[in-house]
């Protein structure tokens, strides 16, 4: 634990990455995914076009695999746990 407003150890690692961890302290709403790009909370809407959302900001892709990482969507044709279904089933 460190003090308010003190660097840690964790801010000097990913200083000269453009993608940025969620804190593990946020909570995100259910309609909205963290955008490691933009390094906040954002609205992914759906791209007529292209048929895949993206964030309204950056205009980065639910595709993307950090995107994934970080909101623990499926990676890698794996769904993520889903708390919803009975018996912790994961289907594949």
């Amino acid at each position: 634990m460190g003090l308010s407003g003190q660097i840690t150890f964790a801010d000097i690692e990913n200083a000269d990455c453009k993608i940025n961890p969620k804190p593990k302290w946020l909570i995100v709403s259910q309609r909205k995914l963290w955008c490691p790009y933009c390094n906040w909370v954002k609205s992914f809407k759906k791209d007529k076009y292209l048929g895949v959302k993206k964030c309204e900001a950056c205009g980065i892709t639910i595709n993307d695999y950090y995107v994934k990482k970080y909101n623990e969507l499926e990676l890698f044709g794996v769904r993520a746990y889903n708390k919803n279904r009975r018996n912790g089933d994961c289907k594949y």
